[in-house]
């Protein structure tokens, strides 16, 4: 796998650091004050993880000492036994025969780790081994998570939430079946030229994904300042609204503790930076490519992983909602007088640098 550089942190932490002195601004002399979620948004192989780890690093060391945990939705899939039971259930539609698209997170135990982050309580952060099984994957027993917040360490100040979908929103019932219409309608004039997805799949496959994204909402609602790392390639980093209704009404259901008032509205960034981004579709096959990568260094660090094909049937299964949702990520997560100024755009290439 090719080394990747990382030189978005620098455009980034700026940004986020003044975010974050709001937020503390904001929860001056409170010693139970909710920790700083972060999200971020990324196609496989874009070079988010890296971000990731950079942008951790920093915020953990001198001068901001701030303790920081990161959480991804890669490690809240369902275990095995569950996402074969949901394949074997649905088994004509290609897309949920294996981990990745919403309806395979588990939900329930994403809400009760981001609401025990919220209160500062003890926290284990779930993990999941990818290389398992051939690469079809498995959660790792809870002896083996990460736990946060124990006694006598520092509590967690900053949350990271990054994954491929964080931050996707469900699309209303026209617009989705206009954009598999469409879909098919290219494959059927394209034929052998088509480079899509969508177009092979019937429309009930899509959406009962599109069903399950809107469950996904409240974790999207925890988050108050989201980064989103497309392979167009372009990244958004933008400031997130809070649907105080919604997000209740779900994380009540863990926390009953949680009300409006824990829920900020932090308004308007005081800088924001709005760059066109790079539209050319056939840079979306990137994440074919990418992936391999990631497999290629599975398959040196654990001895298993999945083979070439694996993964283009893999990367396949996940094509469609790149296609449907990634638009929607473009145009802003939110919208409205409150998400006006909330993005700043930092366009990379290729080679993720």
């Amino acid at each position: 796998m090719p080394d990747i550089i990382d030189d978005k942190s620098e455009h980034c932490i700026p940004f986020l650091l003044e975010r974050l002195r709001i937020h503390q601004e904001r929860h001056a002399g409170n010693p139970d004050a909710p920790p700083f979620f972060l999200g971020m948004n990324g196609v496989q192989g874009a070079g988010k993880t890296t971000l990731v780890r950079t942008l951790s690093t920093i915020l953990r060391s001198t001068p901001h000492f701030l303790p920081t945990t990161v959480v991804s939705i890669d490690d809240l899939y369902h275990p095995r036994t569950h996402l074969q039971h949901l394949a074997t259930t649905n088994p004509h539609n290609p897309l949920i025969q294996h981990r990745g698209q919403p309806s395979t997170h588990d939900l329930p135990l994403a809400l009760s780790v981001f609401s025990s982050l919220r209160r500062g309580l003890l926290t284990k952060i779930p993990a999941y081994d990818k290389s398992a099984y051939h690469g079809k994957g498995e959660r790792l027993p809870e002896e083996g998570w990460e736990v946060v917040n124990k006694p006598g360490e520092g509590r967690v100040r900053v949350v990271i939430f990054e994954g491929w979908c964080v931050g996707f929103r469900a699309l209303g019932k026209e617009e989705l079946e206009r954009k598999w219409r469409d879909a098919v309608r290219q494959k059927a004039t394209e034929e052998e030229g088509y480079i899509g997805r969508l177009g092979h799949n019937k429309l009930e496959d899509v959406q009962l994904v599109n069903e399950a994204l809107r469950g996904y909402d409240v974790l999207t609602e925890f988050v108050f300042l989201s980064c989103l790392v497309s392979n167009r390639p372009w990244i958004t980093i933008q400031t997130m609204s809070n649907s105080v209704a919604s997000t209740l009404q779900s994380a009540r259901r863990v926390d009953p503790h949680v009300r409006p008032s824990s829920l900020p509205n932090y308004g308007t960034p005081t800088q924001s930076i709005d760059i066109p981004p790079t539209s050319d579709a056939a840079n979306m096959h990137d994440v074919y490519s990418w992936r391999q990568d990631q497999e290629t260094a599975l398959h040196a660090s654990k001895g298993m992983g999945m083979s070439d094909e694996q993964v283009v049937k893999f990367v396949d299964g996940y094509y469609p909602s790149y296609e449907l949702f990634t638009d929607s990520l473009r145009n802003g997560v939110f919208h409205g007088q409150d998400a006006k100024g909330r993005q700043l755009r930092l366009v990379v290439g290729t080679d993720r640098k």
